[in-house]
C-alpha cells in the first residue's frame, strides 16, 4: 500500500470515521466491508443527501425513491416493480426514473493489479443507483448530458476538481458505458459509471413482458 493512503486510512481511523475489515482468502487478504464511526456515520448520511438531492429532488426528470429489499443480478426483474407504479404516477409521461440505495455483496477478485484497488471494491458495499426512461429521440443526447452532469457534481465537492475525468465510451454486456475516473497518487478510480443500455435489455424478453416496459405502445430507451 503506498505511504500516502496507509496514512489516509490511519488518520481515517484515529478520528473514528471508517476503517477497513480485512479477511483472507487463497492466501489474498481482502476488505469485506468498510466500519463506520460516529463521524464516518455522519459523513456517509451526508453524501447519500446529496445524491439525493442531485438525483431525485434537482433534475429535470420525474425521478422517484425506490427500496427494493433485495435484488436479483437481472435488471428487468428488478424493475418490473417500480416501473409499474412510476409509470403509473407519472402517467405515463416520458422521460422517468427510479433511484435506489442498496447493499450489493461482489465477488472477491483475485488479480487485482494494485494493492490500492480493494480498497475501492469492498465485498460488501453501498451503491447509490439511478436509472431513467427516455424516448428514442432524444436518449443519447440525455446521455452525453448526464455524463458532464455527474462528473461536474463530484468535482464540486473536491478542492482538485481536475483529478476527475470521463473516460472514453466502451461496450458492456448492458450497452455503452462511461467511468468517471478520479486521479490519486497511485493512479486512477472509478467513482461512478454512466451506461447507456438503449433497447437492448429488452430485445429477447417475452412479448408480454416487454408491454409492462411500453409507454404509449412505444419500447423505451434507458441509461
Amino acid at each position: 500500500m503506498s505511504s500516502s493512503l496507509h496514512k489516509v486510512l490511519q488518520l481515517c481511523e484515529r478520528q473514528c470515521f471508517l476503517w477497513p475489515v480485512v479477511i483472507s482468502k487463497d492466501s489474498n487478504n481482502f476488505v469485506e466491508y468498510f466500519k463506520f464511526g460516529f463521524a464516518g456515520e455522519l459523513l456517509k448520511n451526508n453524501i447519500c443527501q446529496e445524491w439525493l438531492l442531485s438525483m431525485v429532488m434537482n433534475t429535470d426528470e420525474n425521478i422517484f425513491p425506490y427500496h427494493s429489499h433485495g435484488f436479483t443480478r437481472n435488471i428487468i426483474k428488478d424493475l418490473r416493480e417500480p416501473f409499474e407504479y412510476v409509470k403509473k404516477l407519472s402517467n405515463s409521461q416520458l422521460p422517468f426514473g427510479i433511484s435506489e440505495t442498496r447493499l450489493e455483496v461482489r465477488d472477491l477478485l483475485s488479480n487485482m493489479t494494485q494493492e490500492e484497488t480493494r480498497y475501492f471494491q469492498p465485498q460488501k458495499h453501498t451503491v447509490l443507483w439511478s436509472c431513467i426512461f427516455a424516448r428514442p429521440g432524444n436518449a443519447m443526447q440525455r446521455f452525453y448530458q448526464w455524463q458532464r452532469q455527474r462528473k461536474m457534481w463530484w468535482r464540486k465537492f473536491s478542492a482538485s476538481p481536475g483529478r476527475f475525468f470521463l473516460t472514453d465510451i466502451q461496450s458492456g454486456p448492458d450497452g455503452q458505458l462511461v467511468e468517471i475516473k478520479a486521479e490519486f497518487p497511485w493512479g486512477s478510480e472509478t467513482v461512478e459509471t454512466v451506461c447507456y443500455s438503449g433497447v437492448r435489455l429488452f430485445e429477447n424478453i417475452e412479448s408480454t413482458e416487454k408491454e409492462l416496459f411500453e409507454v404509449h405502445c412505444t419500447v423505451q430507451e434507458i441509461f
